[in-house]
């Protein structure tokens, strides 16, 4: 930590102690601007702090060596990633240096956990700081980084006196400089005989050298060493001590902590016992199979056999070195009972269901029967297979051999159901016959012939005795299983959960209970982890539920095939309902929610599920009516095929862009059109301009404009717009073969055709005109000036087309603007054609012609004619 010492004060008694010094906070941002906001935050406080700002690409690493730096506030934002990259190298940089490092940024969960696997002590959300929020989480980081200083002398000899540790200061001469009072407790030296000998000559002589060894360990740089070596007690036996080193070269010195594991030693050689014992009872029970008449045998995970008893061997007339290593094909069995047994060794190991049947056989020998056989599943104590186990019985004298085979089966039932750490047996009134080593190694008891009642008041955890003899009493009484868990008091003092579970063994005959079978688990572990986690899931819960993102956990849903084709939600988060829509979803699947949800959804968090990973994408919903920002992530265990979403609904945001998108477009194309026909003057150019950019904006069959007729009933078409392949609509066309559209356009209705041969608002032979004319689709709008029906645009398409709001918009204006434009270009022409008269006129006309101004006080000579101007200047 690159931080100063702390200035000390005088007591009243003329001791000295540490005071508070001023903190310097290093505040980074990205630019300019928050570094005065977050030092008005920090004056508000009672402490008093000095503020330094640097930007990112400032001099940091500079900063943090050349003087002391307490604390740092690094502003984050969620598009600039260099805040993490910051985080990461200073950490690298500084090592045990860095300073305690606050990241601050926006109310983002994936940026907070980044933070934080980084190297980030804190993450605060920038949104509502306080001053007093920041200055706890600020004094709290430095309080972590700044361990009290060493406390004095005679807080530091009281401390010694209560401790359990033994702790020491060596020289490099060889000699202990100081020792704990808690030596003088576990080995009965003094602090002076301790400290006036050589270290040396307190350590068994087997273990000198590897001390000694250590300490050159220690010599060469290494910065803490563990080790093991025992030392002489007064009264001449020996303790063992696990020692933790530390060496200072500087003052000549190492520092060492102990803690006596003698008791724990004497477990190890106790275990060691008893697994010696294991290894006698195995040849024990090897030389049991082999006085048995059934076959028994192990198979390893390719089916090859381990082990086979001796009757085995026998019938196969072969010895145990014969077998081992082969497999059924290797010892010559037919083919097909070969493989099979191969397939049923391979399923125990894959499904650690047992497999069994019958099958006829006859050995090498040439002995036949029927025999029935099991292979069985054998697991260690997670439940993972190891090996296949194997009974076969000759059952072609069934009658005779039956009793005999339940009775084995049922023994090796309950020895496979208790495979445990502890085993104990009790008569059917409850009272201990048998319990394992197992059970002394940890209580240090040994249980004479008693009650399982004083067993569990001598050992069980007093807060667990009268739930754990309820439940055993009712399993009395009832004959029923027993299972529980309490905590069980260990020779050393402490407790330990264990898991205690017992099934009752009848007699096969009257089926009256005779005795109980139990086990003891140690679960401290999973116990510790399950608060554990109880703790992280309320955290992380409290996170989910303040987001503002949906949230859920889906449980994928595969079909025979392994494919995806449902997924249920089994958690949500609050905010889930108003961001999906879903109401009341949780344990639920989508098909019900949703029956027409699109199947890429399912494809999507199946892979997610599948492979692990993670996905983020926006889609569209269009069975829910919604856009989605996605982030898709597998939870939990690979085999459980859970996926975790981060969900927000941004159809608003979409309808928008969507909007504006078309208005754009529309803006494009009112553009291009005006252009296109301001520079145009001819009516009948006009009309076809505007028919060929409107169609190939449209991408139709054919665009046509025609002038409508009152007098004559028709339609005259001059020009059109059409695709390569479709006839010219130029010509002219009775009204009267289409009525019912004349009908409706001299009203003003535009007429909208979706699909020509599917329409009601056609008579037939109207619809058969149409198709004759290559037209299934169309969009006609008429242009009614002065109540009269002047002319029709029209759009058309080979095909049905469904045709959109924003394409009747597009033709729609479309014909106004061809309209005003044909009008504006038959205007310039009619007065084009007046003008050409008149100056004819002028031309040729032998009289004067000439024009006066608004207010007659100017007259003006006409082209042509300057005889009058002339004539005025001879004047």
């Amino acid at each position: 930590m690159a931080g100063a010492s702390l200035p000390t004060m005088t007591n009243l008694d003329g001791s000295t102690e540490p005071t508070q010094h001023q903190r310097t906070v290093l505040i980074i941002d990205r630019i300019d601007g928050r570094t005065d906001t977050y030092q008005q935050l920090l004056q508000q406080g009672e402490l008093s702090y000095q503020v330094l700002a640097q930007l990112y690409d400032g001099p940091i690493f500079d900063l943090c060596q050349s003087q002391p730096i307490d604390g740092i506030l690094l502003e984050s934002h969620h598009l600039d990633s260099r805040s993490f990259d910051l985080v990461q190298h200073l950490r690298a940089q500084l090592h045990h240096q860095c300073p305690p490092i606050i990241v601050i940024g926006e109310n983002d969960v994936d940026g907070a956990i980044q933070a934080m696997r980084l190297g980030a002590i804190d993450y605060l959300c920038r949104g509502g700081l306080t001053a007093a929020r920041l200055q706890q989480a600020l004094d709290a980081a430095i309080a972590d980084a700044h361990p009290a200083t060493y406390p004095r002398p005679q807080d530091r000899d009281r401390f010694l006196a209560v401790g359990s540790d033994l702790q020491a200061i060596a020289g490099f001469d060889g000699y202990f400089r100081w020792v704990s009072p808690t030596f003088e407790q576990v080995l009965g030296w003094t602090t002076a005989e301790m400290t006036d000998r050589p270290w040396v000559d307190f350590i068994h002589p087997d273990d000198v050298a590897p001390s000694i060894a250590a300490a050159d360990t220690l010599l060469s740089g290494s910065e803490i060493l563990a080790f093991e070596n025992r030392y002489r007690h007064r009264d001449g036996t020996y303790r063992w001590l696990r020692w933790r080193c530390q060496m200072d070269i500087e003052q000549q010195v190492s520092y060492g902590t102990a803690v006596d594991i003698s008791a724990l030693k004497q477990s190890e050689a106790a275990l060691d016992n008893s697994n010696d014992d294991l290894v006698e009872q195995s040849h024990v029970f090897d030389a049991m199979l082999s006085t048995i008449s059934d076959f028994v045998y192990l198979f390893e995970r390719q089916g090859r056999f381990v082990f086979a008893n001796q009757p085995l061997l026998d019938l196969w007339g072969l010895s145990l070195e014969d077998v081992v290593g082969k497999n059924f094909f290797d010892l010559n069995y037919p083919e097909a009972l070969a493989a099979k047994h191969q397939r049923e060794i391979e399923q125990v190991f894959t499904t650690g269901q047992p497999v069994t049947d019958e099958t006829p056989y006859t050995s090498p020998a040439g002995i036949s029967g029927v025999y029935e056989y099991i292979f069985t599943p054998l697991t260690d104590a997670r439940g993972s297979v190891q090996a296949v186990v194997g009974s076969t019985r000759n059952i072609t004298e069934r009658q005779r051999t039956e009793a005999a085979l339940r009775e084995s089966e049922e023994r090796f039932r309950l020895m496979a159901n208790t495979v445990p750490e502890v085993i104990w047996i009790t008569d059917a009134a409850g009272r201990v016959e048998f319990v394992n080593q197992q059970w002394r190694n940890y209580t240090g008891a040994d249980c004479e012939p008693t009650s399982a009642v004083e067993a569990l008041i001598s050992c069980v955890h007093p807060d667990d005795v009268t739930m754990t003899l309820n439940q055993f009493n009712r399993a009395l009484e009832s004959g029923s299983q027993f299972k529980t868990e309490h905590r069980i008091r260990s020779e050393a003092g402490f407790y330990h959960w264990f898991l205690i579970q017992a099934e009752p063994y009848r007699n096969p005959q009257t089926g009256s209970i005779e005795r109980w079978f139990g086990t003891l688990v140690d679960i401290h572990d999973r116990k510790l982890a399950e608060a554990a986690l109880s703790a992280s899931e309320a955290k992380y819960r409290s996170l989910f539920n303040s987001m503002d993102e949906g949230f859920c956990i889906l449980q994928m849903i595969f079909d025979e095939q392994d494919r995806p084709v449902d997924y249920r939600y089994i958690e949500t988060n609050p905010v889930f309902e108003r961001q999906s829509g879903l109401v009341n979803a949780l344990g639920k699947t989508i098909r019900q929610l949703v029956p027409n949800i699109e199947p890429f959804w399912f494809d999507i968090y199946g892979q997610v599920a599948l492979t692990g990973d993670p996905m983020r994408f926006e889609d569209h919903a269009q069975s829910m009516g919604r856009w989605f920002n996605v982030n898709a992530f597998r939870v939990g265990a690979p085999y459980e095929r859970k996926v975790a979403v981060l969900f927000q609904d941004v159809t608003g945001a979409k309808e928008a862009e969507a909007r504006l998108h078309r208005a754009a477009k529309l803006d494009a194309f009112r553009v291009t059109l005006a252009n296109a026909l301001r520079v145009v003057s001819d009516p009948i150019e006009v009309q076809a301009t505007a028919c060929r950019l409107i169609g190939a904006e449209l991408n139709a069959s054919r665009v046509y404009y025609y002038e409508y007729s009152e007098a004559t009933l028709t339609g005259t078409v001059h020009d059109d717009y059409r695709q390569a392949d479709a006839p010219s609509m130029v010509g002219v066309y009775q009204f009267d073969d289409f009525s019912t559209v004349h009908t409706l356009l001299r009203t003003g209705h535009p007429l909208l055709l979706a699909d020509v041969a599917n329409t009601t608002m056609l008579t037939p032979a109207e619809q058969v005109r149409f198709k004759a004319l290559g037209i299934d689709a169309l969009v006609a709008i008429p242009l009614v000036k002065d109540y009269q029906l002047v002319a029709v645009f029209s759009v058309a398409q080979a095909t049905p087309r469904d045709w959109t709001a924003l394409e009747i918009s597009l033709i729609h204006e479309t014909a106004e603007r061809t309209w005003a434009a044909v009008e504006r270009a038959q205007a310039e022409a009619r007065l084009s054609k007046s003008e050409a008269q008149f100056r004819m006129l002028v031309t040729t006309s032998s009289d004067t012609l000439y024009r006066m101004s608004a207010d007659w006080s100017e007259m003006y000579n006409l082209v042509g004619r300057s005889f009058l101007r002339r004539a005025l200047l001879h004047e």
